[in-house]
Parts: C-alpha cells; structure tokens; sequence
C-alpha cells in the first residue's frame, strides 16, 4: 500500500464518512458491487465510474438488481 492508501475495516460506510469530512480532494474505491451498493445506499458516493468487462461465459452478481433509479436518484449519467 502506498502511504495515502489505507485498507477500511470492519465498517466501510464509518470509514468514508470519516474520509469524506476531511481534508483531500478524491476517495477512490476499488471494490466488489456489495461495496457500491453499500456505498449507494447509505448516500456516500458523489461520482461512479464504471469498467465493464463483458463476461464471455456464465453470468455475474447484477450491481443494481432493483434498477438504477432505485438505488441512487440523485445521482446522473454521463
């Protein structure tokens, strides 16, 4: 880990709410779609960006299985 760059345990919401009153520009999240969800739901993220890599073969755990709008209405597409 570089000297900026913490791991969060055991609450990950406490963490970022401790992270986003302080100091500094940007939190940079690189996680599993549990996390967003978690992150979405308690309202703790400004900005999402998304890499999608296209599974070939099976399926994978859906990020908004209740829908977009759902989750996160405040929040705009680009």
């Amino acid at each position: 880990m570089h000297a900026a760059e913490q791991q969060v345990e055991p609450d990950l919401n406490d963490a970022t709410r401790y992270e986003k009153d302080s100091p500094g520009e940007y939190i940079c999240f690189y996680g599993s779609p549990t996390m967003v969800q978690s992150l979405l739901a308690a309202d703790l993220m400004d900005e999402l960006v998304l890499t999608v890599v296209p599974i070939v073969i099976g399926s994978g755990k859906k990020l908004f299985p209740m829908g977009l709008s759902h989750c996160c209405s405040s929040l705009s597409l680009s």
